[in-house]
């Protein structure tokens, strides 16, 4: 269980310049990752949206042949 601060405990943390420190640095920390894991998931969408138009041109593709072959799709 984390250690309950009270109110004054608490304003005096806040006024600490090594807490204000780490503050800031967790902060920036999840700011850039959030900023990579937003890039991350663009790119995953991106790969699996040209993997399913790849799937969707092969298949046109096989269906073309096989009506040229007198086989329907």
């Amino acid at each position: 269980m984390l250690p309950f601060l009270l109110l004054p405990e608490l304003d005096q943390a806040e006024q600490d310049p090594d807490i204000i420190l780490l503050s800031r640095q967790f902060k920036a920390t999840a700011m850039e990752l959030i900023s990579v894991l937003e890039q991350v998931s663009h790119e995953l969408v991106f790969t699996f949206y040209e993997y399913y138009l790849s799937s969707v041109r092969t298949l046109h593709k096989s269906c073309a042949t096989e009506k040229g072959n007198g086989i329907e799709c």
